[in-house]
């Protein structure tokens, strides 16, 4: 019943146009399944992720899931949904075959999805795409979907209490907007010696791929330089184990 007066709301809302404000707003909230659905708990797959995002990093549209004009963390997600397992039996280059998987939600959740390819509808849910609505999802999910830890929230870059790890990702704040504005994966971390109190070495070895703009191999001294310096505050989500329908 809950499920249903769910679905309700949601086309009552999208008939008003005020579908997105409460989709931000609800995304932390843990999905619903129907009773006897089948489910699977799976282990976040870095290496996954970090070979989505090294393919389609230079990719604006790479025949899977649709693009948009601010990508970013559109992007994250896709190679989110790859760790999950959403291109696991599939090599990336069979592009039809995972398009099918996202239009059939596969490794996705009715709070967090994206759009295949084909799809009519140019985006996918406010947890998927945006921001500060990922964030607030990933980090505070308990049911269904994705699952993360959150560090460094509003503090500058040099507080993290963690050093990156491949298939972290990466959100910066803008000063003149006043909030987090982009989002990137890491997907190469060239020393082991890395710690939280070295974090001089970080800058250079420490390197991250995005969407807005395509970018492969960009440092994270590059990020700091173009975020405020000493003053960049950047936040890091770590993915864990997570429960979907099967």
């Amino acid at each position: 019943m809950k499920r249903f007066l769910s679905i309700i709301l949601a086309i009552i809302l999208a008939c008003t146009g005020t579908f997105d404000t409460v989709l931000a707003s609800g995304a932390a909230a843990a999905d619903e399944l129907p009773e006897g659905t089948k489910s699977v708990t799976v282990s976040y797959d870095r290496e996954a992720a970090v070979a989505y995002a090294r393919k389609f990093a230079l990719t604006t549209n790479n025949g899977i899931f649709k693009s948009m004009g601010l990508d970013c963390t559109n992007f994250v997600s896709q190679c989110m949904w790859s760790g999950y397992g959403g291109t696991k039996g599939y090599s990336l280059d069979d592009t039809a075959a995972l398009k099918a998987r996202v239009a059939a939600d596969y490794r996705q959740t009715s709070t967090w999805y994206g759009r295949n390819a084909d799809s009519p509808y140019q985006y996918g849910s406010g947890a998927f795409i945006r921001v500060v609505d990922f964030w607030d999802y990933v980090t505070t999910n308990t049911g269904y979907g994705p699952r993360a830890t959150g560090y460094n929230n509003n503090k500058v870059w040099t507080q993290l209490t963690v050093v990156p790890r491949t298939g972290d990702i990466l959100q910066v704040y803008s000063s003149s907007q006043g909030r987090y504005v982009h989002s990137v994966i890491v997907t190469q971390v060239k020393s082991t010696s890395l710690t939280v109190s070295n974090k001089d070495m970080w800058l250079d070895n420490i390197i991250a791929s995005q969407h807005s703009s395509p970018l492969i191999d960009r440092s994270l001294r590059n990020i700091v330089e173009a975020y405020g310096h000493n003053n960049c505050k950047i936040r890091l989500i770590r993915p864990k184990s997570a429960t979907f329908s099967e």
